[in-house]
C-alpha cells in the first residue's frame, strides 16, 4: 500500500508532495516527485519520510512548474533504498511514473532488460514503467500502451507524467484513486482527505472506473477511455484464511 498524487496548477511540485502528507498512513519509507521543466522531466526522490523530504528539498520544490506527480512509499517488494523509490523514469525520458499496488508483472523484467531497458531496482513498479515504454514503442501510442496493461497482469493505480505537460491516471479494480478539480487547479490522490491539504475542499470529485484512462492538462480533466464496471471484492481467500486459523 502506497500513496500517489498529482497536481496541475501553481507550484505543482510542492503541492504534489504536500498531498502525500495527507496520506501518510499509506507509507513513510520513501518520498519522491517528478515535474516538468522546459519540456524535460526532473525527478527528486529519497528513501525518507515525506516531511523530511520536503524540508530538505523545499527550495527545489518551489520550482515554477505547473505539472507534477508524487509518491509516498510503504514497501512490499524491494528494500528501502533510492533505487526502489518512486517516481521511475522511462529510458528516453519521455515520462515518469508512480504506482500503488501489486502487479504480477515481474516476469517481464528479464525480457525488458534484453531489449535495452535499464531497470535498476527490485520493484514491480519500475517494471511497469519500462513495460509501458516498450508497448508504446511497439504500438506507436501511449494511450494504446496503457490500454494493454490489463492483459499483462497489471493491478494497482498509476499516475504518469509526460514531458508534453500531461498526467495520465489509471486504476484497476479495488484500488483507490480520487480525481478532483479546484480553482485553477486539478489534482489526484489515493485518498480524498489528502487532497484537502493542497487544494482545500475539492469539487467535482470522482473515482475513475477500473481501467478508465484519465488525462489532465492545461485544458482540464478528460476521460480518454470508458473503462469497465467495478466488480465486487472477492473475500473467498480471506474467508479461507480465517476458517483455517480461527475455525468455528
Amino acid at each position: 500500500m502506497c500513496g500517489i498524487s498529482g497536481y496541475y496548477g501553481y507550484k505543482a511540485p510542492l503541492k504534489a508532495v504536500m498531498i502525500t502528507l495527507g496520506q501518510l498512513e499509506r507509507g513513510t519509507l520513501g518520498s519522491g516527485v517528478a515535474y516538468t521543466c522546459n519540456s524535460k522531466i526532473k525527478i527528486l526522490k529519497a528513501p525518507t519520510h515525506p516531511a523530511n523530504f520536503i524540508t530538505r528539498n523545499l527550495r527545489r520544490l518551489r520550482a515554477n512548474s505547473r505539472m507534477a506527480i508524487a509518491h509516498n512509499r510503504l514497501p512490499s517488494i524491494g528494500k528501502v533504498a533510492y533505487e526502489n523509490t518512486h517516481p521511475f523514469l522511462a529510458c528516453d525520458g519521455s515520462f515518469a511514473l508512480v504506482h500503488n499496488g501489486h502487479a504480477l508483472i515481474t516476469n517481464y523484467r528479464k525480457q525488458l532488460k534484453q531489449h535495452g531497458h535499464k531497470i535498476m531496482g527490485e520493484t514491480d513498479s519500475e517494471v511497469i514503467c519500462h513495460l509501458i515504454e516498450e508497448l508504446r514503442d511497439q504500438l506507436g501510442d501511449l494511450v494504446t500502451a496503457l490500454e494493454m496493461l490489463e492483459s499483462y497482469g497489471f493491478s494497482g493505480a498509476i499516475a504518469l507524467l509526460t514531458r508534453k505537460h500531461e498526467i495520465y491516471a489509471l486504476r484497476s479494480h479495488h484500488y483507490p484513486l480520487v480525481i478532483a478539480e479546484a480553482e485553477n487547479a486539478y489534482a489526484l490522490a489515493s485518498t480524498k482527505l489528502a487532497l484537502k491539504l493542497a487544494i482545500g475542499e475539492p469539487k467535482n470529485t470522482f473515482q475513475p472506473k477500473p481501467y478508465q484512462i484519465i488525462r489532465i492538462n492545461h485544458k482540464g480533466i478528460k476521460t480518454i477511455t470508458e473503462g469497465k464496471p467495478e466488480t465486487p471484492k472477492n473475500h473467498n481467500n480471506l474467508n479461507k484464511w480465517l476458517n483455517y486459523y480461527y475455525p468455528l
